[in-house]
C-alpha cells in the first residue's frame, strides 16, 4: 500500500495506525510517499508502522524497485512463518513421541521388575566370516534372570555369557535357541537346573525377535515335584491294584470251582434240585459279573495311561469283525445282523474298538434268551473336532 501523509480528514499517519490496528490489514506492507522531507516526518512514519519512505518528487523505477523489494521480504516472511509453524508442530510431535516412549519404557521396566517370571531379550552374535551364530548377548534382562547369573540386570547388558551358561545345563540348548532364530519356530521346554543350593525345574518359551529371541522363564519346581510324586503314587497304586485284582480273581475262581462241586453234589437230589440249581446259577452269574468288573477296571487303568491317536476308522468293518467273533463262539444262536455300511470317523481305533466290544458284547449277552435277535446298529456321529 502506497500512502501519502497530507490528506483531507485523516492524515497518512492516522490511516496507517488504523490499518495496523485492524486484524485483516495489519500485515499489509505500507510505503509512505510524501513531499515532507524532514527527519521527524520520516521517523514518525516508521513509528506508526510504515516499512519504507519515498520523498517526492520520485522516479517510477525507484518506487517499483522498492515495492518489489518489500514483496520479496513479505513472501520470505510468510515462508519463515510457515517453517516456524512446521517446526513447532514437529517439536510438539517429537515431544509427544518422547512422552509415549518414556511411558512405554516405564511400563516395560515395571513389568520386567515386578514379574515373577524371568524375561530376557537376546541378540545373536554372528561370525563375520561364516555368518553362523556363535553366541547371544543380552539386550534386556529382568532381575529374575539376573539372579540365575548372580548378577545385577545392568551388569548383564551386552555380555556374552549365554552359551557358557547353557552348556552347564544341557549341551543341546544352545543349538535349540539357534534354531529358533534361524527358522522362526518357537521353542517350549522344561529343563532341570542344578544350582549350588538346590535343583530347580524351569519352563521356558522362546520366540524369534529380530536377529535374536525373547524368552520367558517360569519356576515350576513345586508343580514338577507334585507331578513326580503323583506319578510315583500312581505307580504304587497301579501295583497295589494289580495285586488286589489278582487276589480277588484267585478267590473268585476258588468260589466258582467250589460252586461247580456243590452243583454236582445236588444234581441227584430230586427234592432240592430245582432250588439248588437256581442258587448255583445266581452264584455263577455273580462271580462272572465280579470277574468282568475287575477286568474292566484293569483295562480302564491301561486306557488312562495311553495317549489318543486320531485316524480315519472304519466303524462298519470293526462292528462286522466283533459280531463275527461272537457268532463263531455261539453258532447255535439265530441272530440277524443289520449294520449301516461304509461308516467312517476320525477316532482312536484301539479305544473305539474296546468301547464297541463292550457295547455289542453286552447286547449279545443280555439277549441270549431271545429266540430271534435283530441287532440294528446305526451310528450318529457328532461333528466335533474334539
Amino acid at each position: 500500500m502506497l500512502l501519502d501523509i497530507k490528506m483531507p480528514d485523516l492524515n497518512g499517519y492516522e490511516v496507517c495506525e488504523r490499518l495496523k490496528n485492524y486484524p485483516k490489514t495489519k500485515d499489509i506492507p505500507i510505503i509512505f510517499i510524501s513531499a515532507l522531507n524532514e527527519v521527524f516526518d520520516k521517523v514518525k512514519a516508521f513509528e506508526v508502522g510504515g516499512i519504507d519512505y519515498i520523498t517526492k518528487p520520485f522516479q517510477e523505477e525507484e518506487v517499483l524497485a522498492r515495492v518489489k523489494s518489500q514483496l520479496i521480504i513479505q513472501k520470505q516472511r510468510k515462508l519463515l512463518e510457515i517453517e516456524q509453524e512446521n517446526l513447532k508442530q514437529e517439536i510438539k510431535q517429537r515431544q509427544e513421541a518422547e512422552a509415549i516412549l518414556y511411558q512405554s519404557r516405564a511400563l516395560i521396566s515395571s513389568i520386567l521388575n515386578s514379574s515373577l517370571d524371568g524375561i530376557a531379550a537376546m541378540e545373536a552374535l554372528r561370525d563375520r566370516r561364516t555368518g553362523n551364530i556363535i553366541d547371544f548377548s543380552c539386550l534386556v534382562v529382568n532381575p529374575v534372570i539376573a539372579r540365575a547369573f548372580n548378577q545385577e540386570p545392568q551388569d548383564l547388558i551386552g555380555k556374552l555369557v549365554f552359551k557358557k551358561f547353557l552348556n552347564t545345563i544341557n549341551d543341546d540348548l544352545f543349538a535349540n535357541f539357534v534354531d529358533v532364530v534361524e527358522t522362526g519356530k518357537s521353542l517350549e521346554q522344561d529343563i532341570y537346573y542344578s544350582d549350588p543350593e538346590e535343583g530347580k525345574w524351569y519352563h521356558f518359551i522362546a520366540v524369534k525377535l529380530g536377529d535374536g529371541f525373547a524368552i520367558t522363564v517360569r519356576d515350576i519346581t513345586e508343580r514338577k515335584n507334585l507331578e513326580l510324586t503323583l506319578e510315583e503314587t500312581n505307580k504304587e497304586l497301579e501295583t497295589f491294584s494289580y495285586s488286589i485284582a489278582h487276589d480277588f480273581r484267585s478267590q473268585l475262581e476258588t468260589i466258582e470251582s467250589l460252586t461247580h462241586f456243590l452243583k454236582e453234589e445236588y444234581e441227584d437230589d430230586n427234592y432240592t434240585n430245582q432250588n439248588a440249581q437256581d442258587y448255583f446259577e445266581l452264584m455263577f452269574q455273580s462271580t462272572a459279573r465280579t470277574q468282568q468288573i475287575i477286568k474292566d477296571l484293569l483295562m480302564l487303568s491301561k486306557i488312562k495311561k495311553n495317549q489318543i491317536t486320531l485316524e480315519l476308522v472304519h466303524l462298519s468293518n470293526i462292528v462286522q469283525e466283533i459280531l463275527m467273533k461272537l457268532k463263531i463262539k455261539e453258532p447255535q444262536r439265530k441272530v440277524e445282523l443289520v449294520i449301516q455300511p461304509n461308516v467312517t470317523a476320525p477316532a482312536d481305533q484301539i479305544f473305539l474298538t474296546m468301547a464297541l466290544e463292550h457295547l455289542i458284547g453286552n447286547a449279545w449277552k443280555y439277549s441270549s434268551k431271545k429266540m430271534l435277535v435283530i441287532l440294528n446298529l446305526e451310528f450318529y456321529l457328532q461333528k466335533n473336532k474334539n
